[in-house]
């Protein structure tokens, strides 16, 4: 069988739940191609599907900081494991590469939005509120009908202007939030951030859980965005 035969498979096995199927497929596809970065990542999604979480993150962590793919299961795993801090900064890795995927040409690849999902549920989950809001506000930028950042913001406490969330500005160029700088020794467990304010804003973020030196204001953060604020 050709590679793309085996490939072929392992997406009709998922997409239709045979997942005994698609993971003796995607075993021998990495039997026959052991170093590929590629069959390495459909191995660790079958096996993240099948709910095998430590398994995929020992198959996903050979290419986590260098191939999207393998550093999105990653970090999903690692969301699962409570290993946030290696998610995070696997996908930090790559960043450069998976913010250019807008569209994924392949079946379950991962895009853009996808891997800033991962990235805002990874710091909600170490109570990084500014981080996370801050991706969760890049995914409503690039697709305001995913509903699940959304939620999240509003379960974090972000007050979000549902009013203005569909309302684009097309004078102001799309713009991502940068998120503070991050060094290689990450401490998670003191990341905090603190309040921001300003009228008009689409999102207004909590009170109670906020102090860092690096602040972004609601007016920038509606700027950024490109939200008609309501008047």
């Amino acid at each position: 069988h050709s590679k793309t035969s085996y490939k072929e498979t392992i997406f009709y096995s998922l997409e239709h739940d045979f997942l005994d199927t698609a993971q003796f497929t995607a075993e021998r596809l990495m039997a026959s191609n052991p170093n590929s970065p590629d069959a390495t990542y459909l191995y660790s999604l079958v096996l993240f599907k099948s709910k095998r979480y430590k398994a995929a993150f020992n198959a996903s962590g050979n290419y986590c900081g260098s191939h999207v793919g393998c550093s999105y299961i990653f970090a999903k795993c690692c969301i699962e494991l409570k290993q946030e801090a290696d998610g995070i900064r696997a996908l930090l890795k790559t960043m450069n590469e998976w913010r250019g995927i807008s569209k994924s040409n392949e079946m379950f690849s991962p895009d853009v939005n996808a891997c800033y999902m991962v990235l805002s549920k990874l710091y909600n989950q170490v109570n990084d509120i500014q981080r996370a809001s801050i991706h969760y506000a890049n995914v409503l930028k690039l697709n305001p009908f995913l509903f699940e950042a959304f939620e999240q913001l509003c379960l974090m406490g972000v007050n979000v202007r549902v009013d203005s969330i569909y309302k684009f500005n097309e004078d102001i160029p799309d713009q991502i939030l940068e998120e503070p700088m991050l060094n290689d020794d990450l401490d998670l467990s003191h990341v905090s951030t603190r309040k921001v304010s300003g009228s008009g804003a689409v999102f207004g973020f909590p009170s109670n859980q906020m102090t860092t030196p690096t602040i972004i204001t609601s007016n920038e953060i509606n700027d950024k965005l490109g939200y008609k604020s309501s008047s």
